[in-house]
């Protein structure tokens, strides 16, 4: 019949799965998502509208060994352009040049974590059965960081508007680790998703699940934090890089104690 639901909640198009599949692995089967044929910087920036509305299409594409590269190149520039735009925003409360230097430290500071943590999760992957290539493994973690550029990117207005008419660095800094966890749990359940559908794709049982995907999570986050304080200050004005050392539970304390809560 003309115009008659194609599946539980859609009309026309793709069938979507009844409440009964509970497995997100299955959903992911049914996206779809037309890449097209252009290779210009544009085109690159699709890969965004995948990631939201498709994401079985774009992990099918980690299985295809040609196009991976292609891919991993578009999600790099991605979040350049992502965390630059956030990082100006936080930076703008500095006034000054700390705004550009922000702009350049949010990015290093979210790729420099992903490929910190690449052989990580690659080598541990691989020891508890995965068959993922590093490619794979490389474009999955991309994926996740990509992620965490788009929730920046959507919280990038909102984040000028506090900036221009908040006051207290303390509320900021927590305003925007508040973002980074936000961006951190949409790039873990994509990354989630990625991992056990590729493997499901190669005919395997998803590996490392459970307790090494926790712990790997974690030291994904501690390193991210530990990388932002070594890029200091992103808020408040001062050097590029003052290559003073430290760990960042010190600014963790600090900003505790200026907010008022106990030790």
């Amino acid at each position: 019949m003309n115009g008659t639901n194609d599946g539980a909640g859609g009309t026309g198009g793709a069938p979507v799965l009844p409440a009964h599949f509970a497995d997100p692995l299955d959903q992911l089967e049914l996206d779809r998502f037309e890449w097209g044929a252009g290779k210009g910087l544009w085109d690159r920036f699709r890969i965004v509208e995948a990631i939201l509305k498709a994401r079985g299409a774009v992990i099918r594409e980690a299985a295809v060994p040609g196009r991976i590269h292609d891919h991993v190149v578009s999600l790099l520039l991605i979040v350049v352009a992502f965390g630059a735009l956030y990082g100006a925003t936080i930076g703008m409360f500095g006034g000054g040049l700390q705004a550009a230097f922000a702009a350049v430290k949010v990015p290093i500071i979210l790729l420099g974590t992903t490929f910190l943590c690449l052989p990580t999760f690659y080598v541990f992957n691989s020891l508890l059965g995965s068959k993922l290539t590093f490619g794979q493994t490389t474009m999955v973690l991309m994926l996740q960081t990509t992620a965490i550029s788009i929730m920046l990117i959507g919280f990038t207005s909102v984040s000028w508007f506090f900036t221009v008419s908040a006051g207290g660095p303390v509320f900021m800094s927590f305003f925007h680790l508040g973002v980074f966890f936000i961006g951190l749990c949409f790039g873990v359940r994509l990354l989630d998703l990625a991992r056990r559908y590729l493997d499901r794709l190669g005919g395997q049982d998803s590996a490392a699940r459970g307790t090494f995907f926790v712990l790997w999570v974690l030291l994904f986050l501690v390193v991210g934090l530990q990388m932002a304080y070594h890029f200091r200050p992103l808020i408040g004005p001062g050097a590029f890089y003052t290559g003073e050392r430290g760990f960042f539970l010190d600014a963790l304390r600090g900003l505790g104690t200026a907010a008022g809560l106990p030790d």
